[in-house]
């Protein structure tokens, strides 16, 4: 019984890492990792602008990054609009 149900929950582990990597995927075939200097001023403009929201919460702009999100919820948000 104990080893059927490791067994279970190795195959469940293994399922839900094999999901995350397929997501991965298809995020990645939508909205393409910007690479080099592109990806580095990327994120320069996104931490510029979250610093200018944190001192005027008043101020909104175009490339805002905002509802809290991480750089990588940011991307696929933005590439989905």
């Amino acid at each position: 019984m104990e080893e059927r149900l490791e067994r279970e929950a190795k195959l469940k582990r293994l399922e839900r890492k094999r999901d995350r990597k397929e997501l991965e995927h298809r995020v990645e075939e939508l909205a393409p990792k910007k690479t080099g200097r592109e990806a580095m001023l990327e994120k320069k403009r996104f931490r510029s602008s979250y610093a200018r929201m944190e001192k005027d919460p008043t101020v909104v702009e175009v490339e805002t990054y905002d509802r809290g999100k991480d750089f990588e919820e940011a991307r696929t948000h933005f590439a989905r609009q």
